[in-house]
């Protein structure tokens, strides 16, 4: 059975790769979240989805979230939060936009 987190990132996943004219290397970022990846090594992507049909959407952001992404931009030399609006789409914000 596919997990619904598998689902959301999986679409993320889908269209980076499908977006870019080069190779590109994703892995977890090494956390016990289910939320946080690597792109080429040093880019970081933290994944929030809404399975809710329809706006607003609603994005919960506990301690434990705003200290994983703070570690990520710490560590890393860009961090984005990626927000999945069930099947509307997505929005895709940096660090920087985040704070």
């Amino acid at each position: 059975m596919i997990k619904e987190f598998e689902f959301f990132h999986g679409l993320v996943f889908a269209r980076i790769l499908h977006g870019s004219q080069r190779p590109i290397s994703i892995e977890t970022y090494p956390t016990s979240s289910n939320s946080s990846y690597i792109v080429n090594g040093n880019v970081g992507l933290y994944i929030k989805y809404s399975s809710k049909r329809m706006t607003p959407w609603r994005f919960s952001f506990k301690k434990e979230h705003q200290d994983e992404m703070t570690s990520m931009q710490e560590k890393l030399k860009d961090v984005f939060l990626v927000l999945v609006c069930n099947d509307d789409g997505i929005v895709c914000l940096s660090y920087d936009e985040l704070k």
